[in-house]
C-alpha cells in the first residue's frame, strides 16, 4: 500500500511538471536527457555536473529545466542508489512542481534518502513542506538521537520560513534581512543557503555583507567554501566595488577575498591589484596579489 502510494504521489508530481514528450524536447537537450535517464557511472555523473553548474549559471530556459526535472524523477524512481544525488540536484534546480516528489521522499525508510530529501526542500523554500519538516523535527529533537538529521531538518524549516518572509519584502528590506542573516544566524547552511540572494543583487553593499559574514563566521571551513562560492559568483556578474570594500578588511579577509578571485580577477582591477601589490602592508597579502597578476597577464 505504501508503495502504491508513493507511485501516485510521484505520478501526480510528473503530471504537474507538465506534459512533457520526447518528440516536444528542444535538440541540445536530446543528449542530456537520454544520459540522465539511461546512462550509468561516469555519463550520468557528468549530466549531473552539467546540469548543476548550467542551472547556476542560469543558461537553461524554465522550460529546459521542466524537461530535466522530468527525466530526473523518472530516473529516481528507476535507480534507487541514485536517489541521493538526484534529489540534490532536484532541490538546487528549484522547481515548485518536483515538491511533492521530493516531500514523498522526506518520508522514506533510508535516512541518507530522507536527508537529502530534508535539504531540497529547504533549497526550494516551498512552504507546503513545513508540517511534513516540522513534525519530522519535534520527533527528531525527542528522540535527541540523530543530530545530523536534527541539523538538516532545523536548516529546512528556518530556510523555508525565511524565504516566505523574503518574498513579499520590498528589494531594500530583503536586503536587510539577508544582511542581517548573515551575520547572526547560527545555523552554517541557513547562512550559506540565504547568501545565494547577493548573487545578482545590484550594488556595492553586497561585498560589506559577505566581507561581515566572513569575518564574524570563519568557522566552519564549510561555511567559509559556501561563501566564497556566493562571492566568486557575485563577482563574475558583477565585479565593481570588490576591490574597494577589501582593501579596508583585516589580512585574513583580505587573503580569503584574493584566493577567492585568484582565477577570475577582472582585468578592469589591474590597476587596484597593481597598487596593492605594491602598497599592502602584510607580505602574504602582497605575495597572493603578485601571483594573480601573473596568472592575470598571461590569460
Amino acid at each position: 500500500m505504501r508503495r502504491l502510494r508513493g507511485l501516485f504521489v510521484l505520478a501526480f508530481a510528473i503530471m504537474g511538471i507538465g506534459v512533457l514528450s520526447a518528440s516536444a524536447q528542444p535538440d541540445y537537450l536530446v543528449s542530456l536527457i537520454s544520459d540522465i535517464e539511461h546512462q550509468q557511472d561516469v555519463r550520468f555523473i557528468d549530466a549531473l555536473l552539467r546540469v548543476r553548474e548550467r542551472t547556476a549559471a542560469g543558461v537553461y530556459s524554465p522550460s529546459d529545466l521542466a524537461f530535466i526535472a522530468h527525466a530526473l524523477v523518472n530516473r529516481a524512481e528507476r535507480s534507487p542508489e541514485l536517489r541521493p544525488d538526484i534529489i540534490t540536484l532536484l532541490g538546487q534546480i528549484g522547481l515548485p512542481e518536483t515538491v511533492p516528489v521530493i516531500m514523498n521522499y522526506a518520508r522514506s525508510g533510508d535516512a541518507v534518502v530522507r536527508l537529502h530529501a530534508y535539504q531540497a526542500l529547504g533549497w526550494i523554500g516551498d512552504e507546503r513542506a513545513l508540517p511534513l519538516l516540522v513534525s519530522a523535527l519535534s520527533q527528531a529533537t525527542a528522540a535527541q538521537a540523530d543530530t545530523q538529521n536534527a541539523f538538516m531538518l532545523a536548516y529546512a524549516v528556518q530556510a523555508i520560513k525565511l524565504k516566505q518572509r523574503l518574498r513579499p519584502l520590498p528589494s531594500d528590506e530583503q536586503f536587510s534581512l539577508v544582511r542581517s542573516t548573515l551575520q547572526d544566524e547560527p545555523n552554517w547552511l541557513v547562512r550559506a543557503d540565504i547568501a545565494g540572494y547577493l548573487v545578482k543583487w545590484p550594488g556595492n553593499e553586497v561585498w560589506e555583507a559577505i566581507f561581515d559574514s566572513y569575518t564574524k563566521w570563519p568557522d566552519p571551513p564549510v561555511y567559509a567554501n559556501r561563501l566564497a562560492e556566493t562571492l566568486a559568483r557575485r563577482y563574475q556578474f558583477n565585479s565593481a566595488g570588490f576591490m574597494m570594500s577589501l582593501r579596508r578588511r583585516p589580512v585574513e579577509v583580505r587573503l580569503f577575498g584574493l584566493q577567492t578571485i585568484q582565477d577570475i580577477a577582472d582585468a578592469n582591477d589591474l590597476g587596484a591589484l597593481m597598487e596593492m601589490a605594491e602598497t599592502d602592508p602584510d607580505r602574504a597579502v602582497r605575495e597572493q596579489v603578485i601571483m594573480m597578476l601573473g596568472r592575470l597577464m598571461n590569460r
